[in-house]
């Protein structure tokens, strides 16, 4: 306090004026970096929903692929079994079927045995694309 004006003296207003210009620079800084730190937040937001989107589409084109490969899986073992069918009835004829030449019969037989052996090889095989 300066005595001859019952107020602040010139030197204690300065003084203030200097502390209050440090403090309003140093709120600047303040303000700078988490600007800076706003936008770069923004950009991994922007990152993590783009990759979020892109494990999304994966997600629905892996469940597609998947349901395509179930029904080709079923209708192969469904052939599987038809050609393994007709596999037994060439191997046990019915007492009643006229008996077959072994000649032809035995070429049916192999044949059968390959589409069946190949089959049977795709099914262990993974679906192609998966």
């Amino acid at each position: 306090m300066c005595p001859t004006r019952g107020g602040l003296c010139p030197q204690e207003l300065r003084g203030a004026l200097s502390r209050a210009q440090g403090e309003q620079r140093a709120a600047e800084r303040v303000a700078q970096r988490l600007h800076k730190e706003k936008e770069a937040l923004r950009g991994t937001l922007d990152k993590v929903q783009r990759e979020q989107l892109r494990c999304r589409e994966d997600s629905l084109r892996l469940r597609r692929s998947l349901g395509c490969a179930e029904r080709d899986l079923a209708q192969a073992q469904n052939r599987v079994r038809l050609l393994q069918a007709q596999v037994s009835v060439l191997e046990h004829p019915s007492p009643m079927s006229p008996r077959l030449s072994p000649r032809p019969g035995e070429r049916g037989h192999h044949s059968l045995e390959e589409q069946l052996a190949l089959l049977k090889g795709q099914e262990l095989r993974p679906p192609p694309g998966v």
